[in-house]
């Protein structure tokens, strides 16, 4: 009997190719997901075009504050707890309710010039362009 390898060796389609980890693979030196679970999500992502986050969260794999810990690490983002944390009035101030809701998007607070601003996807490329012409900074 052969002995099996831990962690066992990720699959090669989600090691990383460039400077960035896969979401698959933090989720996974994390223990979040199990390389037969990743899988089973890696196919399904194939099938049905959704994120892998998306997936291992509905499916109750994963909760939601994991991936989102996950994904700002991926993006080299702070993660922001907001149970924890509370935003400058004045920050909040700056963006409408409903832009800030349609993006999923919360100014925090000041640094220097700019505005923090936290938010619910920082793969939205889209948002982050939408969030500088809505607050003008």
């Amino acid at each position: 009997m052969e002995a099996a390898s831990f962690p066992p060796p990720l699959p090669a389609d989600i090691l990383a190719s460039d400077a960035r980890p896969h979401l698959g693979s933090l989720l996974l030196r994390d223990g979040l997901l199990t390389v037969e679970q990743l899988e089973w999500a890696l196919a399904v992502k194939q099938e049905t075009g959704q994120r892998l986050g998306e997936i291992v969260v509905e499916h109750g794999i994963v909760p939601g504050a994991a991936l989102a810990r996950g994904l700002a690490e991926q993006h080299e983002l702070a993660f922001v707890d907001l149970a924890t944390t509370t935003p400058d009035p004045d920050a909040v101030a700056l963006l409408p309710e409903n832009i800030a809701r349609r993006l999923g998007a919360l100014p925090l607070d000041f640094v220097g010039d700019a505005v923090r601003i936290g938010v619910a996807d920082p793969t939205n490329v889209l948002a982050s362009d939408d969030l500088r012409l809505a607050l003008g900074l």
